[in-house]
């Protein structure tokens, strides 16, 4: 049985947490603000800092989102609440 998220399950505030790489984990530090099904904010990892801007759906409980640093790169993430 799927039990479909709240809003409540999104808080906006800091995150902090890891993506994974080529089998390695690297820590990150995020402050997110989740409203209406859009993510925003910012943070900082091993290679600098970002902007975030995305997606979230209550149903799936899904976030989708590109990560920008700085220098222009950006990444494409995915990831379930």
């Amino acid at each position: 049985m799927q039990v479909t998220a709240t809003e409540a399950d999104f808080p906006s505030g800091p995150w902090a947490g890891f993506y994974q790489h080529d089998g390695r984990s690297f820590p990150q530090q995020l402050e997110l603000t989740f409203a209406s099904g859009i993510v925003r904010g910012g943070g900082w990892d091993v290679l600098g800092e970002f902007l975030i801007k995305g997606c979230y759906e209550l149903d799936s409980r899904e976030v989708r989102w590109t990560k920008r640093y700085e220098s222009g790169r950006s990444v494409q993430f995915r990831g379930f609440r």
